[in-house]
C-alpha cells in the first residue's frame, strides 16, 4: 500500500483522467488528508464506495484539488478501471485498480 497526502481547498480529492478531471468530495472539507493506492483487500471494511473511473490513456492522482498547487502530480495511474473508497471518519481515500474485465456493483 502506498500513502500520499492530498490537500483540499475545495474539500475533495482530484484525479486527472485522460483529458478530464474527477473530484471526489471527502465529506469533511478543507485540510490535508491521506490517500492510499492499494489492493482491494487492503481497503478498510468501514470505508464507503464512492465510485469508479476508467483511464484509457493516462491519469494522475493530484496533490491538491485546485490548480494553484506547485506540486500537482502525486502518482501516475496506468490504463484500467479504478474503484474509490472513503473512510468518512478519517477522510482517507483508498484507490485500487480492478482486475482486467471486472466491475464493482
Amino acid at each position: 500500500m502506498k500513502r500520499y497526502e492530498y490537500l483540499c481547498d475545495a474539500g475533495s480529492l482530484r484525479i486527472l483522467v485522460d483529458d478530464g478531471i474527477i473530484h471526489y468530495y471527502n465529506n469533511f472539507g478543507d485540510g490535508i488528508f491521506d490517500v492510499y493506492i492499494c489492493k482491494k483487500e487492503e481497503v478498510p471494511k468501514m470505508a464507503q464506495f464512492q465510485g469508479q473511473f476508467i483511464i484509457s490513456k493516462k491519469g494522475w492522482l493530484m496533490h491538491c484539488d485546485v490548480d494553484w498547487d506547485d506540486k500537482p502530480k502525486r502518482y501516475k495511474l496506468t490504463k484500467g478501471i479504478y474503484s474509490v473508497y472513503l473512510d468518512c471518519e478519517t477522510c482517507d481515500f483508498y484507490i485500487y485498480k480492478l482486475e482486467r474485465g471486472r466491475c464493482e456493483n
